[in-house]
């Protein structure tokens, strides 16, 4: 007597996990969250303002863009501070270099401007500044950096200077579309994407915070 062959079992469709359901949907929400903010960030940059008339104990400019150094000098000139560091010098850059460059006197130049050697990033601006301040008894201080990089200098200056009084004073590009540039584009996502970060960091390692973070036209 033949014995009848058994049916195969159906196969079962393998059905996605709630847990991988719900991971994909939140980087789904991280990925549009990123983007909003990206373009939230490049916006931002166009309302920034300086403010006429801000003073401050000193001003600390953060080398790496043409412009910032020439303002930082401006702000001294017309007192709006009693003294000026420029973060982020080249140990190879003299102050005779930085003079003929600016065409500042060297009078200017040897009373109220020092030069901060040590820094080079973002993080080491704040610390070297902090050093200063303190050294100084500086209680309030005008930021002078790109306007694309200030948001994420006074986060980095605040939580390495609580209790400071920071005022911005963005520099900015000539005007154009960012988007419309390769180059400007990669700029900007670069820096969006350290400010992140920076976020984050001084969000897990927080520095009291109490620095007014206030917006910084014309000197």
């Amino acid at each position: 007597m033949e014995m009848a062959e058994t049916p195969p079992e159906p196969t079962r469709e393998r059905r996605p996990s709630k847990l991988a359901s719900w991971l994909a949907i939140a980087a789904v929400l991280v990925v549009i969250a990123v983007v909003v903010g990206f373009f939230r960030f490049t916006a931002a940059l166009e309302r920034q303002v300086q403010v006429p008339g801000s003073e401050a104990d000193a001003i600390v400019v953060l080398t790496g863009a043409t412009g910032r150094i020439k303002a930082g000098l401006e702000l001294l000139r017309k007192d709006h501070g009693k003294r000026l560091l420029i973060s982020g010098v080249n140990p190879a850059t003299t102050s005779k270099q930085l003079i003929d460059a600016t065409k500042t006197s060297k009078d200017l130049f040897a009373c109220c401007v020092d030069l901060g050697k040590t820094a080079q990033d973002t993080i080491g601006n704040a610390k070297e500044a902090a050093e200063w301040a303190n050294k100084h008894k500086y209680k309030s201080l005008i930021l002078v950096t790109s306007s694309f990089h200030m948001p994420r200098t006074l986060i980095e200056f605040g939580n390495a200077m609580p209790g400071l009084e920071l005022i911005p004073f963005p520099v900015k590009a000539p005007a154009k579309k960012w988007w419309a540039d390769g180059r400007t584009a990669a700029l900007f996502a670069s820096e969006y994407s350290k400010l992140i970060l920076a976020w984050v960091r001084t969000g897990l390692f927080p520095g009291p915070r109490t620095s007014r973070l206030a917006n910084s036209g014309g000197v």
